[in-house]
């Protein structure tokens, strides 16, 4: 079994399991069947050396043995624990696969972030920025208490700013595309590591691919529906607000009401984001369309939600921590270096974008490296709901001994 799929149905068409017999009360491993009906007592089992005498209340106690774990996890209802220290050994356990596939996504990524830079080097010193230098300000004037702003009207500027989104909307996408292929992998890796199965590089290539145009779908309709939201929240405020203020309301609610309605939004955000959270999860392992994603995942979240909020908040706390870490790690000798190629000279256009480029790449490589954890821990909070609420550790159990 290489990944999860979706519930199984019990086979009812299965033979019933033959009972056995059961032993006296009292009884030891070992001995036979109690008497049958009629016949005579043998004589009263003598406990052998270093077996002891039976604990107060007669009976004898075993330890049920511990939950199969052929992977990181044990077979078994996860808590934070193991699924924090399951998507760190996940890393550990498949550092030759996800190196080898990491490398691929940190060079696409440096090649999009040269070649723009290289573009963007070419129309900066063909004048396509000089615009943002063509006196863009912002005129403030006072006219009886009355507060106005207006524009320098500057033609060169609207042509240099679409000139910067033509350049920065490519790479935005590429980005994204990037990752979606890494949050794939991440996926297809942990559900690998439960079951401990070994993997390559190219069976991972093959399942990312297979689900490549899903997981991206699924990801754009969930920012879709959780941006709307919120939107028709900031919507709704904002008409209550402009409501008040014809109402006369105090000023002091108009203190108090901005980072109420800031809270109530990102209430809703929270709440839409981890509700849908195991979409791309479901999308992946289950091989389920964008919209059935979604609704597997409600379905998952239904009467634990803040057990999956609990977890998810917890590990990004953690993960959010090491990316600052790794980040003021590397950002430091990128600055330095900016600083020195932007003042080796005159200021130029060249040495801006080169300098933009080191510092890119420095805040590239932290996300790249804590990103795929994030989507373990997500995966094997999946898991963990899975194992819940259908029994998923037993299934994997039973195949596990075969």
């Amino acid at each position: 079994m290489t990944a999860f799929g979706p519930p199984s149905t019990p086979d009812e068409n299965r033979p019933a399991p033959t009972a056995e017999p059961t032993a006296a009360p009292g009884a030891r491993p070992g001995d036979g069947p109690p008497p049958g009906p009629g016949a005579a007592a043998g004589p009263a089992a003598i406990p052998g050396p270093g077996t002891g005498y039976p604990p107060a209340g007669g009976g004898w106690y075993y330890a049920p043995p511990p939950p199969p774990k052929p992977g990181v996890v044990p077979l078994r209802p996860l808590g934070f624990g193991d699924v924090l220290t399951g998507a760190f050994d996940t890393v550990k356990r498949y550092r030759t696969v996800l190196s080898g596939y990491l490398t691929r996504i940190v060079g696409l990524g440096v090649l999009t972030l040269a070649l723009l830079t290289a573009v963007g080097t070419v129309m900066a010193r063909r004048g396509a920025f000089d615009g943002f230098a063509a006196g863009f300000w912002f005129s403030a004037t006072v006219d009886g208490g009355a507060f106005s702003a207006t524009a320098a009207d500057s033609p060169a500027f609207g042509t240099s700013f679409l000139a910067l989104a033509a350049l920065v909307l490519p790479a935005a996408l590429v980005m994204v595309l990037l990752a979606t292929a890494l949050q794939a992998a991440a996926i297809v890796v942990t559900s690998y590591a439960v079951l401990g199965l070994p993997l390559t590089v190219e069976e991972l290539r093959g399942r990312v691919r297979e689900r490549f145009g899903a997981l991206f779908l699924t990801r754009l309709l969930t920012a879709l529906l959780v941006g709307g939201a919120t939107a028709v929240c900031w919507l709704l405020l904002g008409l209550v607000g402009l409501g008040l203020l014809g109402a006369g309301a105090p000023r002091s609610f108009f203190i108090v009401a901005p980072p109420l309605s800031l809270l109530a939004v990102v209430a809703v955000g929270c709440y839409l984001v981890i509700r849908w959270g195991f979409g791309p999860t479901a999308c992946v392992l289950e091989g389920k369309p964008p919209v059935a994603a979604l609704r597997r995942s409600s379905e998952l979240v239904r009467g634990s939600w803040w057990r999956a909020f609990g977890y998810s908040a917890l590990v990004s706390i953690i993960l959010s921590t090491l990316d600052q870490m790794i980040q003021m790690v590397l950002i430091i000798p990128a600055l330095v270096v900016a600083f020195a190629i932007w003042s080796s000279g005159d200021p130029s256009a060249t040495r801006m974008f080169l300098a933009v480029t080191v510092v890119g790449v420095a805040m590239l490589l932290p996300p790249v490296a804590t990103l795929p954890i994030s989507h373990m821990a997500t995966t094997l909070l999946y898991t963990d709901h899975r194992f819940r609420g259908e029994g998923l550790h037993e299934q994997l159990a039973a195949d596990a001994r075969g």
